[in-house]
């Protein structure tokens, strides 16, 4: 399978986030974390039949291609946004992620049907709003509602309190476009 450069940059900066990173993929059980064994951001909860110890690099890329990135990812104009999508798909859930930015759409006055499903109509809608001079907005309305979700998570349930600051900064990291993909694909972290 043929990985495109863009998947690969977005890919391993998510992948930095996801292990602090630790180049031997920052292996984690804490207790709090509902996701249990934790390896290069791929967890036990998510992923019950995998040896999570064993993950490598190159086993992470792939389940990043094949649970988070969508095809339309790559026709997005806008890399930050593109970025944003993807990442909080991998923090938050893929699903959670495209409907946050199809309310953001809607409220921005674009008819778009609210269900998680990133196609072609939201592919569209949001490159509309990227070429009408709305993309900036677009993207700050969409981190804001991850900051209230964080807002919302750490109220319900307090113990997770311990990982807001991180959840907050990852939230508003900024794309870096410089990675390159033999770096990437050689799992430099």
């Amino acid at each position: 399978m043929l990985l495109s450069d863009r998947f690969l940059n977005m890919a391993s900066q998510a992948i930095k986030w996801e292990t602090g990173g630790d180049k031997a993929g920052g292996f984690t059980h804490d207790p709090d974390d509902p996701g249990g064994e934790t390896k290069w951001g791929i967890s036990k909860r998510a992923h019950p039949d995998l040896d999570i110890k064993s993950l490598t690099y190159k086993d992470a890329i792939n389940i990043y291609h094949g649970e988070y990135w969508n095809k339309f990812y790559e026709l997005i104009l806008d890399e930050d946004l593109t970025f944003k999508i993807f990442d909080m798909g991998i923090l938050n859930h893929p699903k959670v992620a495209v409907e946050y930015i199809q309310e953001v759409i809607l409220s921005a006055g674009k008819t778009i049907k609210v269900d998680g499903n990133f196609g072609p109509l939201t592919l569209t809608a949001i490159n509309l709003l990227i070429s009408d001079d709305k993309g900036q907005a677009l993207y700050a309305a969409y981190l804001a509602k991850f900051r209230s979700r964080v807002k919302w998570i750490t109220r319900l349930k307090p113990w997770m309190r311990k990982y807001r600051k991180g959840w907050l900064n990852r939230i508003e990291y900024a794309y870096v476009k410089k990675a390159s993909k033999s770096k990437a694909s050689n799992g430099g972290v």
